[in-house]
């Protein structure tokens, strides 16, 4: 019971992150990341400012988390498809 709620609030969390770095990505297409405020990205995602940093430290460490995710995602997608090089290129490519 007590691994299925945690597993339940893992997934939660994730999801909330997700939301949020949905939300300062869409700000970041508009205007550069140092106008962006905390206020501007919960409020764009519908979400009190206090849960931001529930999630995270500041803007940067959303950033980092965001990047993380997503270069994660992009290596596991082309797995054992490609050279490691051409993975690096593609990642590099992204970024």
């Amino acid at each position: 019971m007590v691994v299925g709620m945690r597993k339940r609030t893992y997934e939660a969390s994730e999801a909330a992150k997700r939301e949020i770095c949905a939300a300062l990505k869409s700000l970041m297409a508009q205007k550069p990341l140092n106008k962006i405020t905390v206020a501007e990205i919960m409020q764009s995602c519908g979400m009190v400012r206090q849960h931001f940093y529930y999630h995270f430290v500041d803007i940067y460490d959303a950033v980092r988390w965001m990047f993380d995710q997503e270069a994660v995602a992009l290596l596991r997608e082309h797995e054992g498809v490609m050279l490691w090089q051409d993975g690096l290129l593609q990642l590099f490519q992204y970024l």
